[in-house]
């Protein structure tokens, strides 16, 4: 399982001129980098910080229940909520 961002759009085919009738699956970022609900905002910023990545999957019993992204993080600094 991965995920396809526009990085990847970037990247893997327009800055190499691949078709954009590429499969998504032979593109998209791997493995998937993912997170369990119960994290808090500060830990995931480390993930994302550590990994290099812009948004983190939020994962609760094997299912995709959210994306934390750099925004967001950013956003909620803003507002005081993290510090």
């Amino acid at each position: 399982m991965g995920i396809f961002t526009e990085r990847d759009l970037l990247s893997k085919l327009l800055a190499v001129d691949r078709p954009l009738t590429i499969e998504v699956g032979d593109v998209c970022s791997s493995p998937l980098i993912t997170a369990p609900l119960g994290i808090n905002v500060a830990e995931a910023a480390i993930i994302m910080a550590s990994k290099h990545i812009r948004r983190l999957p939020i994962i609760e019993k094997d299912r995709l229940v959210g994306i934390i992204t750099a925004r967001d993080l950013i956003e909620a600094y803003a507002r005081g909520r993290v510090k």
